[in-house]
């Protein structure tokens, strides 16, 4: 077979080269870039670790980015070599897995607390700072489970609104959930009841008085009903006292006018 010349050599060179950076090209312009205030618009914090995965697990596995950070998508060499050739050349797809991963290690970061970016700011790439927060806020020790069933034992809703009392005992059982500690909800919800005060005390026993158990999301729709009703009457009450001053002040401003004017007639008339 005759050899190549040095003008087909250069133009197999030429084609070689164009192929590569036609797919790097290709493959780059299938970067997924995160809007974290957007799409993952929950921060983690110290107390929250369930919700805020739950969000980030979604937004992962729908943009088929899971594998980043589960090891299932490892990175690939940055090198290749070619059927034709013996030649080492760089790698296209290492090339797009870097910056694909750097991308969601931003998102990670800009998704937590400012307190909390030290724990994975020393991390590489995305998937060692996802086992890191896993470890540190999953972490199924049996302290940090006793406290969560204690904290369940005799929830008290105190100065806090309905929202916030029962965002708390969700975050505890999404908690207990996620360490195969599921919570039964009928008792729970007898001791959500008795963690309120006693203004709630009619609502309480409507409830307890039930022949069908009541689910989480009913029984907080109930509550922040009668909350949003209590708040209504006491805002009706604190309102009352300046209407009547407003209502006696014309009434009196009315009969002044009359007693005037039924004099001014009087007197007239003499």
């Amino acid at each position: 077979m005759a050899a190549l010349s040095s003008s087909d050599s250069s133009s197999t060179s030429g084609l070689s080269s164009h192929s590569v950076l036609s797919t790097t090209s290709d493959l780059t312009s299938h970067l997924i870039a995160i809007n974290v205030a957007v799409q993952v618009p929950l921060n983690l914090t110290a107390t929250n670790y369930c919700a805020w995965r739950a969000q980030f697990n979604s937004l992962l596995i729908g943009y088929d980015l899971y594998g980043y950070v589960d090891g299932s998508l490892p990175c690939p060499p940055s090198t290749i070599t070619t059927p034709d050739s013996v030649v080492l050349t760089p790698n296209p797809t290492y090339s797009l897995w870097v910056h694909q991963d750097k991308l969601l290690l931003n998102a990670l970061l800009g998704s937590l607390m400012a307190s909390l970016v030290p724990f994975i700011a020393s991390k590489k790439i995305t998937m060692e700072a996802w086992k890191t927060l896993e470890k540190t806020y999953a972490s199924p020790s049996h302290r940090r489970i006793m406290e969560l069933c204690r904290k369940l034992a005799t929830p008290v809703k105190g100065s806090r609104t309905i929202t916030e009392y029962m965002q708390d005992i969700q975050s505890c059982i999404d908690f207990l959930a996620f360490m195969d500690k599921p919570v039964d909800f009928d008792e729970l919800s007898i001791r959500i009841l008795n963690g309120l005060d006693d203004s709630y005390k009619h609502l309480s026993s409507a409830i307890q008085a039930r022949q069908t158990p009541i689910t989480f999301e009913e029984l907080f729709e109930k509550l922040f009903h009668e909350e949003a009703q209590q708040l209504f009457l006491t805002t009706s009450s604190l309102a009352l006292p300046a209407t009547v001053i407003a209502t006696q002040t014309r009434t009196g401003s009315l009969s002044s006018r009359s007693g005037s004017s039924g004099s001014r007639s009087h007197n007239h008339r003499r």
